[in-house]
């Protein structure tokens, strides 16, 4: 990978399933 491109893979990887996380909680408010 790039040097820019680790850094967004690790963000995809990390950010993906903390967006499901927050959406469940919201969506279950």
């Amino acid at each position: 990978m790039t040097l820019l491109g680790w850094p967004t893979g690790l963000f995809v990887v990390t950010g993906i399933p903390l967006a499901v996380l927050v959406a469940t909680i919201v969506w279950r408010k």
